[in-house]
């Protein structure tokens, strides 16, 4: 296991080569470890409730080679729809496994779906329960969860299809839903607050929790920032208190000074032991507000491009902006003017290539020269204002003339060929 080196993660990430998935471009798993020298920041989002984790134990067992997936991806027939149960902490990004991590380190105790399936009053014990990617429940464990008073469906695609657990063989069988039996069938139980459509959604920079009818929904898939966000794990403690339901909107804004003093803490645990990171720039104004933090977020269309914060375009796009560009006044200027920009309109792009593989291809093509351009900052010193102007004016005038010079003088001299063949051609007659 190789850990990875990044002060920003609130804990320590271990990744393991045989898990890299060359295709989809990232980790399918990885294991979580807390840090040292977090304790304080640890203190702040521990557990304090009568509150329960429900591990996605059958979705877990849904994902297994020759599983459920096989089946719908024609590789196997309805055998497959059979599974036995795997262990627990056996589980990949598929089963949330990273969250689980991260939640046990902060001392929610956990349960299983078998736990659930067996005794459904076991949740009445509990005054807050979180469902993980609990996307395959059997009928008793979904009754049991949507009659609970206070649950935080953490991951969208909870709750959409019905399985059926047989203790004496120790296997799940799928039931209904996800297209099964019938084409027409998506969620088993027909569940009004399915939200399966979000999840789709990975880089989770506008997340939010919103109310429902028994509890609060995150609005994407949580497992890239689980292990690097702060205020998604205090808003998983404090989801009684709406301020942290949209935190990540309210912080790209103006907080007023009552507000600000609940972010406060958590602000100062991290200054305290994160280097380089943009909260420690924050200037309180007379009404205490807050600027964007420059440093937050991540290339929304690239990540999506290709498929990963871990790929090697994007980790050069984030090197160039945490150890040149944020160095100096001039780049934290320019990034905090370009993030209002960016994040305009990049979540929409993002969302359109994830829909149409051919649209994402097309974004890649016309984004790698920009990216290659982008990439030569890291080989060159920019450990001054004049310098960080000048190589950024050039890098400018250089997009510039890729995308919009060098394409019209191509169109004018077609246009011009064109044209003079045209009345070439009319002399000849």
């Amino acid at each position: 296991m190789t850990e990875v080196d990044n002060d920003k993660y609130i804990f320590r990430i271990f990744v393991d080569q045989k898990y890299y998935d060359s295709e989809k471009g990232f980790y399918t798993k990885i294991s979580v470890q807390p840090r040292v020298d977090y304790s304080n920041l640890y203190d702040l989002l521990k557990n304090e409730e009568n509150a329960v984790v429900i591990y996605p134990i059958f979705t877990q067992s849904a994902y297994s080679e020759n599983g459920f997936y096989d089946y719908y991806h024609k590789l196997c027939d309805e055998q497959c729809l059979e599974v036995p149960i795997r262990q627990i902490g056996d589980g990949n990004y598929n089963s949330s496994d990273i969250s689980y991590q991260v939640l046990k380190i902060l001392g929610y105790p956990v349960i299983t779906d078998v736990d659930v399936d067996r005794d459904p009053t076991i949740l009445d014990s509990y005054d807050k329960v979180i469902v993980l990617h609990n996307e395959y429940v059997t009928k008793k464990e979904f009754n049991a969860i949507t009659s609970h008073t206070n649950v935080i469906y953490l991951y969208p695609n909870a709750l959409y299809a019905e399985v059926q657990y047989d203790e004496s063989s120790n296997k799940i069988k799928l039931i209904r839903g996800h297209n099964y039996p019938e084409q027409s069938i998506t969620n088993g139980f027909d569940w009004e607050s399915d939200n399966s459509s979000q999840e789709y959604d990975t880089e989770c920079f506008s997340w939010q929790m919103y109310e429902i009818k028994n509890g609060l929904m995150l609005n994407c898939y949580p497992e890239q920032i689980i292990f690097k966000d702060a205020f998604i794990l205090m808003a998983i403690k404090h989801s009684d208190d709406p301020f942290w339901w949209n935190i990540s909107q309210k912080y790209g804004t103006m907080i007023p000074s009552d507000e600000y003093q609940k972010l406060k803490p958590v602000l100062d645990s991290l200054n305290t032991n994160i280097r380089n990171t943009e909260s420690q720039n924050i200037q309180n104004t007379e009404n205490q507000n807050i600027p964007k933090n420059t440093s937050d977020g991540g290339c929304l269309i690239a990540t999506a491009t290709y498929g990963s914060e871990l790929a090697p375009q994007i980790q050069q796009l984030r090197e160039l902006r945490d150890e040149q560009l944020l160095r100096t006044e001039s780049g934290s200027n320019f990034m905090y003017g370009f993030n209002q920009f960016y994040y305009s309109f990049s979540p929409t792009i993002a969302d359109w290539e994830r829909e149409s593989p051919v649209f994402k291809e097309s974004v890649r093509i016309a984004i790698t020269p920009m990216i290659y351009s982008i990439s030569m900052l890291n080989y060159v010193d920019m450990d001054s204002e004049a310098k960080v102007l000048g190589y950024g004016i050039s890098l400018i005038l250089l997009n510039v003339g890729m995308y919009l010079v060098a394409p019209a003088v191509v169109i004018y001299k077609v246009r011009k060929f064109k044209f003079k063949r045209t009345h070439l051609g009319v002399l000849k007659i």
